[in-house]
């Protein structure tokens, strides 16, 4: 059994490729930003713009994750649960705006 943080990387590594190899992703950019004291330069770059944060609550060990989205533009909510080609599938269908338009 892997132990939680190699768990928790796994599951990282499982999402980035999800969102490389989904040709539905492929005007979205996926950074990773795990720590506000990190000195990202991509990710200061990202954060300038209209983006998305997504947000993980990660449960070693579970098969699907509890998942939550916040957009920058319009503090549209959404949030979700899966494994990371499910979470991958519904993140970039609402980044790339195909489904209702959100607003709050």
């Amino acid at each position: 059994m892997l132990d939680p943080v190699q768990d928790v990387r796994r599951f990282e590594n499982d999402l980035a490729t999800e969102f490389a190899s989904n040709a539905e992703c492929r005007s979205v950019q996926f950074v990773h930003f795990s720590d506000p004291k990190e000195n990202s330069k991509v990710a200061s770059n990202a954060m300038q713009k209209q983006h998305y944060n997504l947000s993980l609550d990660f449960s070693p060990g579970a098969r699907k994750q509890q998942w939550k989205m916040l957009s920058s533009s319009n503090g549209a909510f959404t949030q979700g649960e899966g494994g990371p080609q499910e979470i991958v599938k519904k993140v970039c269908f609402i980044v790339n705006e195909q489904g209702a338009k959100l607003a709050n």
